[in-house]
């Protein structure tokens, strides 16, 4: 039986996929709420019923959907290409790769956000 908890390449880029997903959703839906003017879901709804919510809450959401989850997208990839360095399967070496060049560049991009606002007083 294999051990669940083993490093497996294939189970840390599904599960890297699976984190990224929030941050993703929420920078397309800010996009293209500011390009085209459509308000989609997730920020729509964020929007709409967060404004009742504690600030602990609404920052929680924020920190865990765009910073915290992208983060461990990167430390679980990089993670997984050094504990298996002789078992790498090649091909989701591309993928690893893109996944951590992808989660790195969302976290960065949403940690710059946060200190641009909090430095600007809009927080």
């Amino acid at each position: 039986m294999k051990n669940l908890f083993e490093l497996n390449t294939k189970r840390v880029v599904i599960l890297s996929i699976i984190l990224l997903l929030p941050a993703i959703f929420i920078l397309g839906s800010i996009s293209l709420q500011s390009v085209f003017n459509i308000s989609l879901p997730p920020v729509s709804i964020l929007k709409e019923y967060s404004p009742g919510w504690p600030l602990w809450i609404r920052f929680g959401i924020f920190a865990f959907s765009v910073i915290i989850f992208p983060i461990i997208a990167v430390s679980l990839n990089v993670l997984s290409v050094f504990v298996n360095k002789n078992s790498f399967e090649k091909k989701y070496r591309a993928a690893s790769f893109i996944l951590v060049s992808v989660s790195g560049i969302l976290a960065l991009l949403f940690i710059g956000h946060t200190i641009a606002d909090c430095i600007a007083g809009t927080h």
